[in-house]
Order: C-alpha cells, then sequence, then structure tokens
C-alpha cells in the first residue's frame, strides 16, 4: 500500500471452506495490526483500488451485502474488533 509501519501480531485462526466450483480453502491465518497516518499511495500493478471505510459500515455492508466478503473476512473482522476493543 506504499507505506511501512510497526505490526503487532493480532491473533491467529483456522478456517475452512467448500465453494460451489469445488474449491476448498483451508488455511490457518496470522493476523497482524499496525496503524499509519499518513498518505497511502499503493502500487498499481498489485493494487487495483482501495478505500477508507468505518467499522460501522463495514458491519453494515456485510449485514446487506454477504457475499461480497470472503469467508476467513466474516470470522476476522469480529477478532479485529475485540482486539483494538482491548486497547
Amino acid at each position: 500500500m506504499g507505506f511501512d509501519c510497526p505490526l503487532q501480531a493480532a491473533f491467529n485462526f483456522t478456517y475452512r471452506a467448500e465453494f460451489d466450483n469445488g474449491l476448498i480453502e483451508h488455511e490457518f491465518d496470522h493476523v497482524f495490526v499496525g496503524r499509519w497516518e499518513g498518505e497511502i499511495t499503493p502500487n498499481p500493478e498489485e493494487v487495483g483500488s482501495y478505500r477508507y471505510i468505518t467499522l460501522t459500515d463495514i458491519r453494515r455492508w456485510m449485514a446487506e451485502r454477504p457475499e461480497d466478503f470472503t469467508p476467513w473476512f466474516k470470522i476476522a473482522l469480529p477478532e479485529v474488533e475485540k482486539y483494538f476493543q482491548r486497547l
């Protein structure tokens, strides 16, 4: 995303998702968090688009259109929220 910042390990989780096309994801995911308050300048060869969105708006979007989100994101989001509540 065109910036560097210190990261902290937040949590890990394992998930398994089967898709209509016959593919299966079975992953052990590590989630790291960091804070950046400068400009975001992603490499256009690596990032098609991005947006800043509040947690409230993400929750609303996910409730209205859950198909827009990956299985791992649906698991990770509540854990990310819990992580920041503990800070």
